[in-house]
């Protein structure tokens, strides 16, 4: 990775922590895609290497073909470059995929998540939302590193109704028993976390990015003034 770095008192280099939320030697797992452009802005605009990142949607290939058009020409382009992509991936269910068997992240990146389920009610808009962060969580502990703490990151809007979900209460007094979600109503406990920090978004890091609205019909009109991204890691020192 080249951009965005700076020399550290060891004459070594490494991504200044406020401009985008990775190190330069992290490997990086991302849940949630859509187009896979933030993805490609990593490759492209900040000189990761290829075998550092793992991308990873809940659609399968032809939905996000369908979903996104520009989205079969960056996979190509991801993938020739030699970046690992996988689709059908479940960010509640990171076990159930058989491509992750094994591996471990320094850090597992989900940016805006949203179930998009078009639930009108807000009250219920932001239980099940809660319940896929909860889930996430969970989902996220047995592919972290541990000798180098691994990190999750989670990028969200600040307004209504992202706002109301308390990301960082779910992190720190999360409930015993796992919410059920949509995707998954197995049995589990959740899982503790701090909050290390909060950066601020900034889309001008990310020229190759677009981001795309979980309804992609919609137009993306995001004000990145309003966004943060959350820095966590388990809490050992509390077990539920």
């Amino acid at each position: 990775m080249k951009a965005q770095e700076k020399k550290s008192d060891k004459g070594k280099l490494s991504a200044k922590p406020d401009k985008i939320p990775f190190r330069e030697d992290d490997t990086v797992l991302l849940v949630g895609e859509g187009n896979f452009s933030f993805t490609l802005s990593l490759v492209v605009d900040h000189q990761f290497e290829p075998g550092q990142l793992t991308s990873t949607a809940i659609d399968t290939e032809e939905e996000a073909y369908a979903k996104y058009d520009d989205c079969r020409e960056i996979v190509d382009t991801l993938k020739s470059k030699g970046v690992r992509v996988l689709f059908q991936v479940d960010a509640t269910r990171l076990d159930k995929c058989k491509e992750l068997n094994g591996m471990k992240f320094n850090k597992i990146y989900f940016g805006f998540p949203h179930l998009g389920l078009g639930i009108k009610d807000q009250d219920r808009n932001v239980l099940v939302n809660q319940a896929l962060i909860l889930r996430f969580f969970a989902s996220a502990q047995k592919f972290l590193t541990s000798g180098r703490k691994g990190v999750v990151v989670i990028t969200l809007k600040q307004t209504k109704p992202y706002n109301l979900w308390n990301l960082a209460g779910l992190a720190k007094n999360p409930p015993i028993e796992l919410p059920d979600t949509p995707t998954n109503k197995d049995k589990g406990k959740s899982v503790k976390y701090k909050i290390l920090k909060s950066t601020s978004f900034n889309l001008d890091f990310y020229p190759k990015y677009a981001h795309k609205k979980t309804k992609s019909s919609e137009k993306n009109k995001v004000n990145y003034q309003e966004i943060r991204s959350y820095h966590f890691i388990v809490n050992d020192e509390e077990v539920i």
